[in-house]
């Protein structure tokens, strides 16, 4: 399996997803099984990263996102091969018992209001997608849309790498 840092922003949500610790061999984990480093685990120093041009997304980022064209909310066959791959990352080790929040995101391009409602859809194709794809579809416990509210650092807000749904993990809150 390809290295798929898809896993994704690991963002240790401090709401819905109640933001715990991830202990030090979690860390540790995840860091030698797909090369990122978790929010919330302690920096490690690596060898400088590789110079990126500031109008696309850093290839974490490319990793972490499903892409959508202007206007869409469909998963194009792209979006389905990365969805595939995402979900053969989130039934490893040791990701396979976090939960899931899928963020759908837009260009500034049109209203406010249109963009958080297009993002929502964008976030609900990729949980449809995914679902079938996971033993436990009920770790998928947040869809959300947040429109252009919060944009890629350093990319133009009319880029169409604006236009995606982030997928973040999280422990899951208890039962």
């Amino acid at each position: 399996m390809s290295r798929i840092a898809l896993i994704l922003l690991l963002v240790l949500a401090p709401d819905s997803l109640a933001a715990q610790a991830l202990s030090a061999n979690d860390c540790a984990e995840i860091r030698a099984a797909y090369g990122i480093i978790p929010q919330g685990c302690p920096a490690v120093a690596d060898v400088a990263a590789p110079v990126r041009a500031l109008s696309e997304p850093a290839p974490s980022d490319r990793e972490s996102h499903i892409f959508f064209p202007h206007g869409g909310s469909r998963v194009d066959p792209a979006g389905a091969a990365q969805i595939e791959r995402l979900a053969a990352v989130l039934e490893s080790p040791p990701v396979a018992g976090l939960c899931i929040r899928l963020t759908g995101h837009s260009d500034v391009s049109g209203a406010a209001a249109v963009n958080v409602r297009i993002s929502r859809r964008r976030a609900e194709a990729v949980a449809t997608a995914l679902r079938p794809l996971m033993a436990d579809n009920t770790r998928i416990t947040e869809v959300r849309g947040l429109g252009e509210a919060e944009p890629l650092p350093s990319i133009d807000p009319t880029s169409s790498w604006q236009r995606r749904v982030a997928i973040e993990l999280g422990r899951c809150p208890p039962v």
